[in-house]
């Protein structure tokens, strides 16, 4: 969980932010008056710079946090309110308070619903050649990074004569250790025209070449 390292010219993290943050440079960052150790209240007003300005406004530490690009990208993907404050809950329970309830990686940590792209291809097994009008099937073997995680779906990106094939997976937030865990995926190509494709199946840090003809 699909997450960096400040890039060289970025700004410092302002008092009170964490370092760790998903995209530093691009975050709005938050302007506490001071450092906040307890609990924080979702409605305390903070003052914000907003990104690529040099504006300052005040909004609720709550939007402040989904102003952040990784919490937008979570939500954009199907992550909800409810999901970010029972992720927030999860943080309170194992003793985490003030402004680490609005650090980004740490609540990626406790989120029951994300999807990610961490999915390690080590073999395809699809045929050579396939009949026109007539989906494909296709099996890939992997690694999950650690038990938490499951396969959800394939994603196909055609453009052309080109195809991406990309796994899904689901994240369901449980802490885990860090053991790969070996998995079978089955998917189908949707029906192709005649001629000769280039297929790319792409997981993380990982990618698998080959090539159709579809008679």
């Amino acid at each position: 969980m699909d997450s960096s390292s400040i890039p060289s010219g970025s700004p410092a993290p302002l008092m009170g932010q964490s370092s760790r943050s998903a995209a530093p440079g691009s975050n709005p960052q938050v302007v506490p008056s001071v450092s906040t150790p307890g609990p924080v209240a979702i409605d305390e007003l903070v003052t914000v710079r907003e990104p690529g300005t040099t504006n300052l406004v005040r909004v609720t530490r709550e939007e402040a946090f989904t102003m952040l690009p990784a919490v937008r990208s979570w939500m954009a993907s199907g992550v909800t309110p409810e999901d970010l404050a029972q992720a927030r809950s999860r943080l309170v329970e194992q003793g985490f308070a003030g402004d680490a309830l609005y650090d980004p990686l740490l609540v990626s940590q406790f989120l029951t619903r994300t999807e990610v792209e961490v999915i390690t291809i080590a073999s395809v097994d699809i045929p050579g050649t396939a009949p026109a009008g007539m989906p494909v099937s296709f099996e890939v073997t992997g690694d999950f990074p650690d038990p938490s995680f499951s396969f959800d779906r394939w994603v196909v990106d055609q453009d052309g004569r080109e195809l991406i094939i990309r796994p899904k997976g689901t994240d369901d937030g449980t802490q885990a250790p860090a053991l790969l865990v070996p998995v079978t995926m089955r998917g189908e190509l949707p029906p192709l025209e005649p001629g000769t494709y280039s297929l790319t199946f792409l997981g993380a840090g990982t990618s698998h070449k080959t090539t159709i003809e579809i008679q």
